[in-house]
């Protein structure tokens, strides 16, 4: 668990420093980054809303949901 949490922070610190240094990012950074400027929001809380909507959609479909989806 410790080094899921320590590749999270990793993760996360590189998409900070790919969205500071200005020289493109993710797909998923990206949509994460427009939200966030475009609804005055912070990025992370783009984020969680975005993790958010995704898992609602997921169980509205009954999709399988397991560990996996979670980290």
């Amino acid at each position: 668990m410790l080094i899921a949490a320590a590749s999270l922070f990793i993760n996360g610190f590189g998409v900070y420093l790919t969205i500071q240094a200005n020289i493109g990012a993710g797909p998923w950074d990206v949509l994460n980054l427009g939200l966030s400027r475009t609804l005055g929001i912070l990025y992370g809380t783009a984020s969680i809303c975005v993790s958010l909507t995704i898992l609602a959609i997921d169980v509205l479909l009954r999709e399988p949901i397991g560990i996996a989806m979670f980290i």
